[in-house]
């Protein structure tokens, strides 16, 4: 038995305003989707009730991280009827949850990630992902706003911190992890200025299975 899940992935940049409810829902229902990763929250709490004001009811388990003042904040909810879920770690940099299809009995794992924004908080995020054992997560997806670039050409200006990008390619190399190329655009974030800086924050991985 099979059947194709899809994951909805959205940095909301704030999910406290009738607004940004009415577009996520809209989102869910375009998506038909069955998990759902949502980062940078700005909110430091969630319960089923205000799960309502944005989500169906079928979305019935989640887990989260809370936002640290009005910066950051995860979380990742599912169809309970779909999949059973366990919570594998959780920081403020990133939920891991192992789901099993209810239908099928397969397992995979799930990483929603929101990166640290500065160098100084970068570190851990770095040491976390050297010293993930993924040996027993062959099927594996890391989703989500890592706020690193891999190449000079993520971004529409020249220059970016070569040190961060060496590592971080290193750790993908390491975990042997592939991505899943952006369609429609080149860029996922722009600081909105009149001459904007614009890059790719937003990345999806998997593991070769």
């Amino acid at each position: 038995m099979s059947r194709n899940w899809n994951i909805l992935n959205w940095n909301v940049r704030g999910i406290n305003s009738q607004t940004r409810w009415d577009d996520l829902r809209a989102k869910i229902d375009e998506s038909n989707c069955g998990i759902i990763c949502i980062q940078e929250t700005k909110r430091d709490s969630f319960d089923m009730a205000y799960l309502r004001n944005f989500s169906p009811r079928r979305f019935n388990q989640y887990t989260y991280t809370p936002s640290m003042g009005l910066s950051g904040g995860l979380i990742t909810i599912w169809n309970g009827s779909l999949f059973n879920g366990t919570i594998i770690s959780q920081s403020t940099s990133q939920i891991t949850v192992k789901l099993v299809c209810n239908l099928s009995g397969h397992i995979f794992y799930i990483t929603n990630i929101y990166g640290p924004c500065q160098n100084e908080d970068r570190a851990d995020f770095f040491d976390w992902l050297n010293n993930i054992d993924a040996s027993q997560m062959d099927h594996w997806m890391l989703v989500g706003d890592f706020n690193l670039i891999k190449s000079p050409h993520d971004k529409n200006k020249p220059r970016g911190d070569t040190n961060n990008m060496v590592m971080f390619n290193s750790l993908l190399q390491q975990l042997d992890l592939v991505e899943i190329p952006l369609k429609g655009r080149n860029f996922t974030w722009s600081n909105m200025q009149d001459l904007p800086l614009l890059e790719k924050l937003d990345w999806i991985f998997t593991s070769a299975d």
